[in-house]
């Protein structure tokens, strides 16, 4: 059984995953990442090494790829601002781990309630609200695409009543 697929220019990981969906497997008696045994095992250069304090990036954006033509090392800092920009960070309610989604977050800034109260009622600790209120944490919802220009003539109005 393979365990890639290749879709496009992309080899998908088929096998397991983490709970982030990175392929992960076992490799020289270890959990590995897919990713980074990728970039050893396909390199031309057999004495090649991930450099300690670099990560192994997705330059297709898809983390389930093992292309090792997709792959470079580069340090965490830059591949989190590219996540940033390219709108695929776990950030928000796209976060695994989140139990808030953004309507709450409208609500609790919008919210008369003392912090404790806000707290207890959406489950979460005093330090999360806090961190939301002062802008720390849930900085920036996702656009919202306006609707398209929907301004009727009184004809087109009357046209569509009947």
């Amino acid at each position: 059984m393979s365990y890639v697929e290749k879709k496009g220019d992309c080899w998908l990981w088929k096998g397991a995953t983490d709970c982030k969906g990175y392929s992960i497997f076992y490799y020289k008696g270890k959990a590995q990442f897919g990713h980074r045994v990728s970039l050893l095992l396909f390199n031309k250069d057999e004495h090649f090494k991930l450099t300690p304090g670099k990560i192994v990036c997705h330059s297709c954006k898809n983390k389930n790829c093992v292309n090792p033509g997709h792959l470079r090392e580069d340090t965490l800092q830059s591949n989190s601002k590219d996540k940033h920009m390219d709108g695929t960070a776990q950030t928000g309610d796209k976060c695994h781990f989140s139990k808030l989604n953004w309507n709450q977050i409208s609500e609790i800034r919008s919210s008369n309630l003392k912090i404790p109260e806000v707290a207890r009622k959406y489950q979460v600790s005093e330090q999360a609200i806090r961190r939301i209120l002062q802008g720390k944490s849930w900085i920036s919802q996702p656009e919202i695409q306006p609707l398209p220009n929907l301004q009727l003539s009184f004809l087109q109005l009357h046209l569509y009543a009947f």
